[in-house]
């Protein structure tokens, strides 16, 4: 039978006993089951450095290093996965011609290619540490030594230094491609060269791609990622989220930046919840999996156009992964900065400031759809309307459905009352009679229904007899109701009902019944009476136009 080269990795570390390997190199002190150290990959003056008997594992609460009994002997004796897999085999008698496994086959081998990006990762760091430029770029960007080191940030050097040192490795140029370090076409064009390089890790802390920032005007594009390859997948991955789910504080929260600087300079600022998308929209993928490992979300991006329109898209995303116990805010910074910037000239205490005004996800994307249309406009507010109204009936259950409903009421009241009716005939199975939300009477029972309730519009209504023009119900009943109260009668509402007819009735009651004056402020509700006046004047002008 064939075996793969993952099942002779996996039975190459079955046979080896990870204490004993590691022992040999630093000393370790039992802790019940397990095994704690000072770290040998950082200066540790507390033991941080623990190892798991059970799954053969290490990792170090300090620095973040983890790994299987490779991955250290790769790490501490600074060789190759190849090298670190032969002095294995050594070690436990295990008789393997690993060259044979691993070079005179093509195939796609996850082992393979997750040890050759290790590599490349220790290549561009050292790459870092003898140029001078990259590292003084990095400096003036605000990072220290520190959170280079624990990003393993690196510097990719020149295309035929860089092959070169890859060909000494063992790999081929079909490896390189297949990770994405290599063009996929013919040219064979080192991706990274003379780039700052961001190593990203997946949840689980294994590299799978790298960002680059050039620091010279030698190419178009500052930034770029590894493109997708069968263990990159841009639309699933983020920036920081080992470091992130390392550290423990994201219980409560994570928030959501764009850029790797972003990251970077929070985590420096000891804000170690954060994670960047990479180089792509947010996506329903994104949500669903931060969702697994904390209750809450803020989107906190750069205070530019881009950085808005990068929110918005984000907003219409997520809102249908909201449940009672999974919550979604966004944060605006100041036009012209990003959370990098922002961080570092105004400081950690003026940038958690902002965090003190998030906006909640329903009154954000209700506030876009406000800014987007003219609800001045007959034709634009029933888009409004209907827009919001579908949303509604995408929720997947009544949760979503009533909080939504109740921040339409905050936000704009009376101003939806026919689709706070709707909203409200979904929850009330008793309402039985229909209201048509392009009826022209609305925009007259609007007027009425403000006029009973706050005699003081009457002062703003003068020279009303071109209502009597209107051959429509709520037309003339407005123009008899004002002369009521001008006449200083007092209104009373059971009164107002009797001289109604059964449509205006239905509208009153459910209005009545809503309290939407209630609902929003004395300014909005001023607001909604003079549009609904210069409605009913356009609509009389038009009229006469049509006529002429």
């Amino acid at each position: 039978m064939k075996i793969n080269i993952s099942e002779k990795i996996d039975n190459i570390l079955h046979k080896i006993d990870i204490v004993q390997i590691i022992s040999e190199f630093i000393q370790l002190k039992s802790s019940g089951n397990n095994y704690v150290a000072n770290c040998p990959f950082h200066n540790d003056k507390n033991p941080s450095f623990y190892i798991n008997v059970d799954k053969k594992y290490y990792h170090c609460f300090g620095c973040l290093s983890h790994g299987d009994s490779i991955q250290f002997i790769i790490n501490y004796k600074n060789l190759s996965f190849i090298e670190a897999v032969k002095f294995l085999c050594d070690k436990v008698g295990h008789n393997v011609n690993v060259d044979k496994y691993f070079f005179k086959n093509n195939s796609l081998n996850l082992y393979k290619y997750v040890y050759l990006l290790n590599d490349a990762v220790e290549f561009f760091i050292y790459n870092l540490k003898i140029n001078e430029i990259a590292t003084l770029y990095l400096y003036n960007r605000g990072l220290n030594d520190e959170i280079i080191n624990l990003f393993k940030i690196g510097f990719a050097a020149s295309i035929s230094e860089s092959i070169s040192f890859f060909k000494l490795k063992g790999y081929k140029i079909y490896d390189l491609k297949n990770v994405g370090l290599i063009s996929s076409n013919d040219t064979n064009f080192f991706m990274f060269f003379n780039r700052i390089v961001f190593p990203i890790k997946n949840f689980k802390g294994d590299f799978i791609g790298f960002g680059g920032r050039c620091i010279s005007d030698v190419h178009d594009r500052k930034y770029i990622n590894s493109p997708e390859t069968f263990i990159f997948k841009k639309k699933k991955e983020f920036y920081g989220i080992w470091e992130t789910l390392s550290y423990g504080n994201y219980n409560k929260t994570i928030i959501v930046v764009e850029g790797y600087f972003d990251v970077l300079l929070l985590f420096q600022n000891d804000i170690k919840n954060v994670v960047a998308t990479l180089g792509t929209a947010i996506s329903k993928n994104h949500i669903d999996f931060l969702f697994t490992k904390t209750k809450e979300i803020i989107f906190c991006f750069d205070g530019d156009d881009s950085g808005r329109k990068a929110i918005e898209r984000a907003v219409s995303i997520s809102l249908l992964s909201i449940s009672e116990c999974k919550k979604i805010s966004v944060v605006f910074l100041d036009i012209g900065y990003d959370p990098d910037s922002y961080i570092r000239i105004f400081g950690k205490m003026k940038f958690l400031e902002k965090f003190s005004k998030t906006q909640d996800v329903f009154d954000y994307y209700i506030y876009l759809l406000y800014e987007k249309y003219n609800l001045y406009k007959k034709d634009d507010k029933i888009i409004f309307n209907n827009e919001l109204k579908n949303l509604f009936y995408k929720f997947p259950n009544d949760f979503l459905k009533k909080n939504y409903y109740q921040r339409i009421i905050k936000l704009y009241g009376s101003a939806n009352l026919f689709l706070l009716y709707e909203f409200d005939k979904y929850f009330n199975k008793n309402i039985n009679f229909n209201i048509n939300i392009n009826d022209i009477n609305f925009i007259f029972f609007i007027l009425i229904f403000l006029l009973i309730f706050n005699r003081n519009f009457i002062n703003y209504l003068t020279h009303i007899d071109f209502l009597l023009e209107f051959n429509i119900n709520g037309a003339l009943f407005l123009y008899n109701l004002i002369n009521i109260i001008l006449k200083d009668k007092y209104l009373y509402f059971d009164d107002v009902k009797n001289i109604m007819s059964k449509d205006f009735v239905n509208y009153l009651t459910y209005g009545y019944s809503m309290k939407v004056v209630d609902s929003v402020s004395k300014f909005f509700v001023k607001d909604i009476f003079f549009e609904s006046i210069n409605i009913i004047k356009n609509l009389f002008y038009e009229s006469k136009i049509n006529k002429n």
